[in-house]
């Protein structure tokens, strides 16, 4: 079955913003992990970012009379980002270069050097972590659960 790779990213089942991701990259039903580590990272630091100006824009609107801009209502469509609130922002320190050997092992289950749209949907799917969890909380969990993971079995062991 031949998959057009602008579809690919409708079989990403969950969350939007790795959906959204996986559509502005234009990536076909495997990217390399070395890629999609870092496109993370850049997504949701522009995205808090964004979500942090919006926020800065809208506090100092409030004593200003309304503008056009601040209340015009726009759709989200399929070219727009999902929203992303800035609660998470303490999640973006685990998106860096550290992490990345956990973040890859999280996502690259069968570690061969590739993240495909089954191990998306697994890892969005994941049990292990609440489904009430952003994907910047489970991304965070996925960097430093590792680390401690590690730091349990190592007590256990000595």
């Amino acid at each position: 079955m031949y998959l057009c790779s602008n579809t690919v990213y409708g079989l990403i089942v969950s969350p939007q913003h790795l959906r959204y991701v996986w559509r502005v990259m234009k990536w076909s039903l495997s990217v390399q992990t070395a890629y999609f580590i870092p496109a993370l990272h850049d997504y949701f630091s522009e995205r808090i970012g964004s979500a942090t100006r919006e926020r800065d824009t809208l506090n100092s609107a409030i004593s200003a009379p309304p503008s056009p801009s601040l209340t015009a209502q726009t759709a989200e469509g399929e070219d727009e980002p999902p929203t992303l609130s800035n609660e998470d922002e303490w999640c973006l320190e685990y998106l860096s270069i550290f992490h990345v050997p956990a973040l890859k092992e999280a996502f690259d289950d069968d570690t061969n050097g590739l993240v495909n749209v089954r191990e998306v949907n697994q890892f969005a799917r994941s049990k292990s972590m609440p489904e009430s969890w952003s994907i910047l909380k489970r991304l965070a969990y996925a960097a430093a659960g590792a680390h401690f993971r590690n730091q349990d079995a190592s007590f256990v062991l000595n």
